[in-house]
C-alpha cells in the first residue's frame, strides 16, 4: 500500500496501467492505493468541484467591483 501526498478530500480519480482503481483514505486523511509488485503506471486525474469556475468568476467580479468603487470614490467631483 502506498500513501500519496494528496488530501483525500480532493476529487481525484486514479488509473493504474490505464484501468480505474480505488483510492482509499489513510488515518491521516491522505489517499492510499494498493499497487501490486512490478512496474506500473499510476495516473491521478483531478475532476474538479461542481461550481468551481463559478466561484472563481464571482470572486474576480467582486475584486473588480471593489477596485471600481474605490476608484469612483477617489475621483468623485463636487463633494467635500
Amino acid at each position: 500500500m502506498i500513501t500519496l501526498p494528496v488530501a483525500a478530500s480532493a476529487p481525484f480519480e486514479a488509473l493504474l496501467d490505464g484501468h480505474s482503481t480505488v483510492l482509499t483514505e489513510s488515518a491521516d486523511h491522505l489517499f492510499t492505493i494498493t499497487i501490486p509488485r512490478g512496474d506500473h503506471k499510476l495516473q491521478l486525474n483531478y475532476r474538479g468541484y461542481f461550481g468551481e469556475w463559478l466561484v472563481l468568476a464571482v470572486s474576480l467580479i467582486s475584486i473588480l467591483f471593489c477596485f471600481l468603487a474605490a476608484l469612483c470614490k477617489k475621483f468623485r467631483v463636487g463633494e467635500l
